[in-house]
């Protein structure tokens, strides 16, 4: 895209908008560098800022969440076009779950916690980003052996996703 077109979106996003818009587009630029993102046509790149835009605004406008919420790579997607791109889920939501009518577990709540971090306690590392990946059950697998190698050893060893074959 043109520097020239950019600038000129610029300046009238700048001018004629509020300040809180202007601080979003500067913060669609600064993302539009960190994340190497690239638009086919000017089309593209506008529908792409209004989506960054209402999803600023959207976690703005959120709750106090007791999870740190920021800006990431996926801004500049809808909800569907996130799902559709990485969850991949092919849900029937016709079929019925039957509980299990005989739990083997104490469901008891007197000796539970009211909270429990595992990142407290040294058995989870930090999220990884495994894109569209659709082997991401993979990293769940080794998520649960790095935890489970933590309990039993008492010790947090990272396991490598490119070590596995």
């Amino acid at each position: 895209m043109s520097k020239c077109i950019i600038l000129i979106l610029t300046f009238a996003l700048i001018s004629c908008n509020s300040e809180l818009e202007s601080l979003i587009f500067k913060q669609f630029q600064k993302f539009i560098k960190k994340y190497y993102k690239t638009y086919s046509s000017m089309t593209e790149y506008l529908s792409r800022y209004y989506i960054f835009r209402n999803n600023v605004i959207k976690t703005l406008n959120s709750e106090n969440y007791s999870f740190k919420t920021g800006i990431t790579k996926f801004f500049d997607l809808t909800k569907r076009e996130f799902s559709n791109i990485y969850l991949n889920l092919n849900l029937n939501l016709n079929n019925d779950i039957i509980p299990n009518s005989n739990p083997s577990f104490d469901n008891s709540e007197d000796d539970a916690p009211s909270e429990w971090d595992w990142r407290e306690h040294g058995l989870v590392g930090k999220v990884q980003d495994v894109g569209s990946c659709e082997a991401s059950w993979a990293y769940a697998i080794l998520g649960n052996l790095q935890a489970l190698y933590s309990l039993h050893y008492g010790t947090y060893l990272i396991f490598f996703s490119s070590n596995v074959n």
